[in-house]
């Protein structure tokens, strides 16, 4: 997380800080809140076969979100500022 988080606050305007930061913190907490009910749900009655539904979802959307993290996430050279 902390790398999203200097991301994020890095492209923030400074005058906009505070909302992106609350911005930053709600979308945390909604995003672990959906993604426990999600797995929750896939688990339903069935424990192992749901177990393993939901950690395969979870990796697709890991896989996901590190692919479209390579692809638009602007990439700079340290100690370039």
């Amino acid at each position: 997380m902390p790398a999203m988080t200097h991301a994020a606050i890095d492209h923030t305007p400074k005058e906009r800080a505070g909302i992106g930061s609350a911005v930053l913190n709600a979308s945390r907490q909604v995003g672990g809140v959906v993604g426990i009910a999600l797995l929750g749900a896939l688990i339903g009655g069935h424990f192992i076969v749901g177990m393993h539904r939901g950690m395969l979802v979870a990796g697709v959307l890991f896989l996901m979100g590190s692919g479209l993290s390579w692809r638009f996430v602007e990439r700079g050279v340290r100690g370039a500022r």
